[in-house]
């Protein structure tokens, strides 16, 4: 996965804006103070939590998707396609055994 676009994003966020409180905080804290190394891991973290935002909200879409009239109409329809196909070929083997049965 290229994830040059996450660092990017964070960079942005970094450079228009404060970086976020709490999530800035926590990595102060677990960095005894040390700004350079918090950093560090902030902007790891940031990523982290980007990309988990992204896959969550595909999920979301995916999911309504799923769940949209419009795709439970299609799938309901490639059924009914699938049940008068295999239907039709039960019926003719049907046929096919009455006409060899004995008589």
């Amino acid at each position: 996965m290229n994830d040059e676009k996450y660092y990017q994003i964070v960079i942005d966020e970094l450079r228009d804006s404060a970086p976020k409180s709490s999530l800035w905080l926590k990595v102060l804290t677990e960095a005894n103070g040390d700004e350079n190394a918090a950093r560090v891991q902030y902007i790891k973290l940031r990523v982290m939590q980007i990309i988990q935002e992204e896959k969550e909200k595909l999920a979301r879409e995916r999911w309504n998707y799923r769940h949209s009239p419009e795709y439970i109409r299609s799938r309901q329809k490639a059924f009914l396609w699938f049940a008068l196909i295999v239907g039709g070929f039960l019926l003719l083997e049907f046929i096919a055994l009455l006409l060899a049965w004995p008589k």
